[in-house]
């Protein structure tokens, strides 16, 4: 009966594991996906170090290491480094120094809905714009 009970145990540990293996690849794909639709029709630029949080909206966490600002001229996309627990219930408290966001500048990450106490810090990587190809 005991070894019964422990195969069924560890049965139920490995479902339990390949599992979350396939949430993380079905979260990674969504991600992918709205990736690729939020620059959809737009070819890539220089990496700028800072952008002007003033003119860009967002951001949109578009991926689980990609968040999205958008200006009136381009999508800038930039990789989110040190950031373990970020998603897509995710309320990004950004530190702006200088008045731009920059390259290694820090931010942190709230639940929403969830307790106002924020995450560890993570930083920002390059800014890729991506824009309209020009006629």
């Amino acid at each position: 009966m005991r070894a019964e009970l422990g195969l069924m145990l560890g049965a139920l540990v490995l479902a339990g594991c390949a599992g979350q293996d396939r949430t993380a690849e079905q979260i990674r794909a969504r991600g992918e996906r709205e990736f690729a639709a939020a620059i959809e029709g737009r070819v890539p630029g220089k990496p700028a170090r800072c952008i002007d949080p003033q003119t860009a909206g967002g951001p949109q966490l578009v991926a689980p290491d990609k968040l999205v600002y958008r200006d009136l001229n381009a999508v800038w996309v930039t990789r989110v480094e040190g950031c373990p627990f970020i998603d897509r219930d995710s309320i990004v408290i950004a530190e702006v120094f200088g008045g731009q966001l920059c390259r290694n500048d820090r931010f942190r990450t709230a639940r929403r809905g969830g307790i106002a106490i924020p995450g560890p810090f993570c930083r920002y990587g390059d800014f890729t714009p991506y824009r309209a190809p020009r006629s």
